[in-house]
């Protein structure tokens, strides 16, 4: 669901992404059917995040020097081509369930969506296979095919075109590189310190507002409302987890637009597969906000699952196509 949460840790782009699809799949015309576990009976202010302590143990390298981090963040980004090339060798499971909630934390609507996910030129590209835990009849199946081909053929287009034109590649991380280091003027970290997590050696930093930075640019404004944790694997330059929170509501458009409450919060985790990529299983979105003029709340967790190696130029024949 994380479009991948800007796989290195751009959070302020990941919420405003997360706003917009929240919002809009919130009018859509299906709705779920009501499950045994609420999402909206979790207090709010806390995460429900998978991870507990057992994954987090003492770092065996703890007088190690630490890096400084927001030079380790810059190189985590340009990292990033090595990581698609490890991470389209991959296919796994998803399990999406969303639920819209009411003024009063009442669960108004539940949706759980069952996919597999291909990670082609850095973006997801789901097929779906399954609605409310019932398998999508042959002629929903075919028809979605025909769609998830459609877009996979379009991002494999895509990755051709950067292969044909490394320049288009090296703009778009230029891009990306300024966008990070917009959000990082705008954010102070501080108690960085050596963990293992899920048995891999990561570095742990906080992070909150910089009190010292006027922001000027939008991405740098909604940074500046964050709060929260990174977790990063230093030797693979990758983001092993990420939780956060909004300190303050954020607007778009001067609040016209979009904003963002308050007490919003995500959670985003990675865990290493075969010992040479990190890959999402988990990411958790609790959101309140306003989109035009649809106001709402929402929870949604995704469960990644079931990881193996896929070719990338393999295809979805849809049934009944010759």
């Amino acid at each position: 669901m994380l479009l991948w949460f800007f796989a290195v840790f751009a959070a302020a782009a990941s919420a405003q992404i997360q706003t917009e699809r929240i919002a809009g799949s919130l009018t859509e015309q299906d709705t779920g059917a009501t499950g045994s576990d609420s999402l909206a009976a979790n207090p709010p202010g806390r995460f429900y995040a998978p991870a507990d302590d057992s994954v987090f143990d003492s770092p065996r390298g703890a007088g190690e020097p630490l890096p400084d981090v927001k030079a380790l963040f810059l190189e985590v980004l340009k990292n990033q081509k090595a990581i698609e090339e490890m991470q389209k060798r991959y296919t796994c499971r998803v399990v999406e369930e969303q639920e819209e909630v009411g003024g009063k934390g009442q669960v108004k609507s539940r949706k759980i969506r069952e996919s597999e996910v291909f990670h082609i030129a850095g973006a997801e590209v789901k097929r779906l296979t399954a609605r409310d835990g019932q398998p999508l009849s042959p002629e929903e199946q075919k028809k979605e095919d025909r769609r998830f081909n459609k877009e996979f053929d379009e991002q494999i287009s895509k990755e051709a075109g950067f292969a044909r034109h490394p320049d288009k590649r090296e703009r778009r991380q230029a891009k990306d590189e300024q966008r990070l280091s917009d959000i990082l003027r705008a954010i102070r970290f501080c108690n960085p310190r050596r963990e293992r997590f899920r048995g891999q050696e990561v570095i742990a930093v906080d992070f909150g507002p910089n009190p010292d930075y006027k922001p000027q640019k939008l991405m740098e404004k909604i940074a500046q409302k964050l709060a929260g944790v990174v977790w990063i694997d230093e030797q693979a330059r990758d983001v092993a987890r990420l939780e956060a929170h909004f300190i303050d509501s954020a607007k778009f458009g001067g609040g016209v637009v979009a904003s963002i409450d308050k007490g919003s919060r995500f959670v985003f985790e990675q865990a290493k597969v075969n010992g040479e990529v990190w890959l999402p299983v988990y990411d958790e979105v609790h959101f309140g906000g306003r989109l035009l003029f649809l106001k709402s709340k929402a929870n949604q967790i995704d469960r990644y699952s079931d990881c193996k190696k896929f070719h990338a130029e393999s295809k979805i024949v849809p049934v009944g196509d010759p």
